[in-house]
């Protein structure tokens, strides 16, 4: 898909409804963090292009759907739907919160996921957006950093330990 161009004239693209909706699809799709725009309901209201790239799914089955509902229910996790919840009732903010998660079409993930709700000023309605971090290839590096670690801490116990019964 071709990257979007939105030309406007004066100082306030938004003014403009037309070139404020191209303007705000534009900069959604040049996110290159996947994020979710839900409702209230935790109803997906928009999402990036490089979420549906990053979780293989596709607009007509994400868009307007409860994020519980993706992808046969595969996103129903009930930590992240505790805490989603809790950010439209009490005003919360979630910040990098830990999941992992086997998906049927990507695998196993460790995400890193960042929520706050938005509201608009005029008209009082409020949205939580969602940004999901894959930090799955940090956690495989991290856990092989650890294990090599480990194995040089043995080795060298072994050569110290061969080292005094040579002497």
């Amino acid at each position: 898909m071709a990257p979007t161009s939105v030309h406007f004239a004066g100082d306030d693209p938004f003014a403009d409804t037309k070139v404020g909706h191209d303007l705000t699809r534009a900069l959604v799709d040049a996110i290159p963090d996947p994020f979710l725009v839900l409702n209230q309901d935790l109803r997906v209201i928009v999402a990036s292009r490089s979420f549906y790239e990053a979780f293989h799914l596709k607009k007509e089955d994400v868009q307007g759907r409860l994020l519980r509902d993706i992808g046969n229910g595969e996103y129903d996790i009930p930590a992240l739907q505790y805490f989603l919840a809790r950010i439209t009732s009490e005003h919360s903010l979630m910040k990098e919160f830990k999941i992992v998660h086997d998906f049927l079409t990507i695998g196993h993930r460790v995400l890193l996921l960042s929520a706050r709700e938005v509201v608009y000023e005029n008209s009082g309605r409020k949205h939580v957006l969602l940004s999901i971090g894959d930090i799955t290839g940090q956690e495989r590096l991290e856990e092989e950093k650890e294990k090599l670690s480990q194995e040089k801490d043995l080795l060298i116990k072994e050569m110290r330990h061969r080292m005094a019964n040579s002497l």
